[in-house]
């Protein structure tokens, strides 16, 4: 979908588009309507249903006919992959003036969607390929798509069904060429292709080590949440977005707060994690506050020692999540964190209402 081809698409509607969509949206086409509003059908149909007016011409459920099945069935023969630039599920839904998902449907109702058989002339096109090519290491098979008209996973599978992958090539789907890599952050075994670890490129089992290791090394996760100083909340460093907008929210509630006040340690514990500080202290409520975007495993384990080693405070803490139905909730409930808010209902109550807001 280009710009020029529906250039209304990401403006706001009008009165006199929806006056337009409501008079003539029962009588012709989604694809005529998208000329004539120069908005995409896509955007044309959640339009309808939005005003209530879809239901009425239920175009996903209306019958095919004979004749649009003969079609269909004829158009499936000629659709190539995205990047043959030939005929796509896109042109044939616009022709028959039905959603891509409408079509793939009826497609496989009818059968028309089967893998075409390979043909004697295309495998030993495929082979003739793989020989002149199989020592230039990743192969770039575009070329030969379009040839065949078939997608590049379709004939890596029909080349690894002929025995014509080498397998020792890097990048080569079998697996075999995987190499054992230690997790930077845990120590974990994790095994990928050499193709995919650039030189001294540090290596993680999983996001959580990534962001874990980031923060432990002074290169914060929280660098993409706007962490820094802020100079209207007397130029205080926060880590990120949220933790700033929780200080302005208990600024325009009246809540005294110290940032980052005091850091607790795990005296029992020798190695691994051995400290924890909350991000606010409420004097006048004596409450901690934990904001909580981004709950890894290293911040669950601060948790449960931070109620294992400091009972009295864990009793007194509050954790800020996204919401109360989101999964950081549901962790919280399971370490017992005593009392839960949530950011969003925050934001979406004071934030219009605080200078600054992030």
């Amino acid at each position: 979908m280009s710009e020029e081809e529906y250039p209304n698409t990401y403006k706001k509607w009008s009165e006199s588009d929806i006056a337009n969509l409501k008079k003539y949206y029962l009588d012709l086409s989604t694809s005529k309507l998208s000329k004539i509003l120069g908005r995409s059908p896509n955007a044309i149909r959640k339009k309808a249903r939005r005003l209530e007016i879809s239901d009425e011409r239920e175009e996903e459920n209306r019958e095919w006919t004979e004749e649009e099945d003969q079609q269909l069935k004829e158009e499936y023969k000629k659709v190539k992959p995205k990047e043959s630039g030939e005929l796509t599920i896109s042109d044939i839904a616009e022709k028959h003036d039905r959603t891509k998902g409408g079509i793939r449907n009826r497609a496989y109702e009818k059968s028309f969607n089967k893998t075409q058989q390979w043909d004697q002339e295309q495998i030993e096109r495929v082979k003739e390929f793989y020989k002149n090519n199989d020592k230039l290491g990743d192969l770039d098979l575009s070329s030969l798509s379009k040839e065949l008209g078939r997608s590049r996973s379709g004939i890596c599978t029909k080349a690894e069904e002929l025995d014509l992958t080498d397998k020792n090539r890097i990048g080569s789907t079998t697996g075999v060429n995987k190499k054992t890599y230690q997790c930077a952050h845990c120590d974990k075994e994790v095994k990928r292709y050499p193709s995919q670890v650039e030189n001294n490129e540090k290596i993680y089992c999983s996001l959580s080590c990534a962001a874990a290791d980031k923060v432990q090394n002074n290169n914060s996760v929280y660098s993409s949440a706007k962490g820094g100083k802020r100079k209207n909340l007397d130029d205080i460093y926060f880590r990120s977005a949220w933790e700033a907008n929780y200080a302005r929210y208990l600024n325009f509630v009246d809540i005294k707060w110290e940032y980052e006040p005091k850091e607790f340690e795990f005296e029992e514990i020798k190695r691994g994690t051995r400290f924890y500080t909350p991000d606010f202290y409420l004097p006048g409520g004596d409450r901690w506050i934990e904001i909580k975007g981004y709950f890894d495993d290293k911040s669950q384990t601060k948790i449960k020692r931070f109620k294992k080693y400091h009972k009295s405070a864990f009793d007194k803490l509050t954790m800020v999540i996204r919401s109360l139905t989101h999964k950081n909730a549901h962790l919280a409930r399971d370490m017992d964190v005593p009392n839960l808010e949530s950011y969003e209902k925050i934001r979406d109550n004071f934030g219009p209402m605080c200078d600054n807001w992030e």
